[in-house]
């Protein structure tokens, strides 16, 4: 399994669907980190990596219960989880890789 842990801030608010019937409860998220990469001139450079965050059941839960107190949804997070990456196309023809 492709396993992660990413320190970041939350970056806007989330959104929590409730458990009904059938589905389970499900909240999403996005999350920034900043990493220092170095280019290929050698020099050192700090860029923000985004991350989108899914959960579901009690931590879908617990997301949403901060994301409730937190007024300005900006809390510092530790998240641990299988880490995928997508590429999507965006309706300006250009190519985005998103982390989730």
């Amino acid at each position: 399994m492709n396993t992660i842990t990413v320190f970041g801030n939350q970056t806007k608010e989330g959104n929590f669907f409730p458990a009904k019937e059938d589905k389970k409860a499900f909240a999403i998220m996005s999350i920034a980190d900043n990493v220092d990469v170095k280019k290929a001139d050698g020099t050192e450079s700090r860029m923000s990596v985004f991350y989108t965050v899914k959960a579901w059941e009690k931590n879908a839960e617990q997301i949403a219960e901060e994301d409730h107190l937190n007024d300005e949804h900006n809390k510092f997070y530790k998240i641990t989880g299988k880490l995928v990456t997508l590429k999507k196309q965006g309706k300006n023809g250009k190519e985005y890789i998103n982390k989730e």
